[in-house]
């Protein structure tokens, strides 16, 4: 082929891309076009997605009430969860309350969205049928009561209403008021066995409590049976310090950041609070480093506006603090870069726990520099 021949192959594949090209930007317009003209003109509402009762698990909005829960998932109702772990927290919650609410509206919103437990009505009565809970005594039904209302039954006997709650319940009963005459509301109790269940799962009671650590039940049980014979605070502890391993080693250092916080309360619940002392200088040594998840490392301006919306006190620890826990932070933590010295770092713990206002800008720092995480 000859030069000029070329030229014309050429020329007409680029005929051709352009004719193509401008036949796609005309269809384009066309559907801009006809989308103004169908601006304004009504439009019959898309039909709600139908839930799929078989795999309920879409999202929906937040709810004040079990009861408005119900009315939105209703394929939920009459599906209670039925573990040791609902169970148990479940019979605490009524050990506490004593009474038997009337709609599911008057129960927490935690038994269904946590506990699993979508109808607490039916559960209260499953209870009561497995004899965990049984009708209170007239003396527990007084117990019951709040103040104000032990004050007006006082009142309306023409009895004096001083004193504590126990005092108030003694003189109801020692004054011979006909209890039954009063119509209390019915009050309940847990049986020896309900009371044998909380007992022996107090350790999920106590998890509970605790949802900010971000321990499953699951999970928590699973460690328990590699632990066995071992505390609640020693189980916890073992699964922190997995935690810490695993986002360190995969360059999580906010994540190992929050753990080290967490372990310092439980630490402090044990009374080991020189260990406390050391899981304190940790988290705030990984928090002055500006390293975040991802191995993302946040920027300094960030970090001073951060530092001075935090509450961050270590005064508990003035005794026990020295300075050779920033050290073994620095060789604790392994991270890749940090804003502060370890000469600084250790000059702002020191005011931390004397209780002084640190201001970061004012302390020499290093300029971030370009770190790729992945490496």
């Amino acid at each position: 082929m000859s030069i000029f021949g070329k030229k014309k192959a050429v020329i007409q594949q680029l005929q051709n891309t352009v004719t193509a090209q401008f036949t796609r930007l005309q269809k384009s317009t066309e559907c801009i076009k006809a989308e103004w003209e169908n601006i304004g003109k009504s439009k019959e509402p898309e039909p709600k997605p139908q839930p799929n009762l078989d795999n309920p698990g879409s999202m929906y909005p937040i709810f004040d009430s079990v009861e408005k829960y119900l009315q939105h998932t209703p394929w939920k109702k009459g599906r209670n969860s039925n573990s040791d772990y609902s169970n148990a927290i479940f019979l605490n919650w009524v050990s506490k309350k004593k009474k038997a609410p009337k709609t599911n509206a008057d129960y927490p919103l935690y038994m269904a969205y946590e506990l699993g437990i979508y109808d607490p009505i039916e559960k209260f009565a499953q209870m009561i049928q497995l004899q965990y809970i049984l009708p209170a005594s007239l003396s527990d039904s007084l117990r019951a009561l709040k103040v104000p209302e032990l004050k007006a039954i006082l009142s309306k006997h023409g009895l004096p209403i001083s004193g504590k709650k126990e005092d108030l319940i003694n003189r109801i009963q020692n004054s011979g008021i006909d209890l039954k005459v009063l119509s209390l509301e019915p009050s309940f109790v847990l049986s020896q066995s309900g009371k044998m269940l909380v007992q022996q799962y107090q350790d999920y009671i106590e998890l509970f409590r605790h949802k900010e650590w971000g321990i499953t039940a699951s999970r928590y049980k699973q460690e328990k049976q590699h632990m066995k014979n071992s505390s609640f605070y020693e189980v916890v502890l073992s699964i922190f310090h997995k935690q810490i391993t695993k986002s360190t080693k995969e360059k999580n250092y906010g994540l190992s950041c929050c753990t080290w916080k967490d372990m310092e309360s439980v630490y402090r619940k044990m009374g080991d609070y020189q260990t406390a002392a050391q899981c304190f200088v940790n988290h705030v040594y990984i928090t002055l480093s500006g390293c975040e998840n991802s191995g993302f490392i946040s920027n300094f301006s960030d970090l001073c506006v951060f530092w001075d919306q935090i509450k961050l006190t270590g005064e508990n620890y003035k005794m026990y603090f020295s300075p050779d826990m920033v050290i073994k932070a620095d060789n604790m933590c392994h991270l890749p870069f940090h804003f502060f010295s370890l000469k600084n770092s250790t000059m702002i713990l020191s005011k931390l726990v004397q209780g002084e206002k640190v201001h970061l800008k004012d302390i020499t720092h290093k300029k971030k520099k370009n770190y790729d995480w992945r490496v």
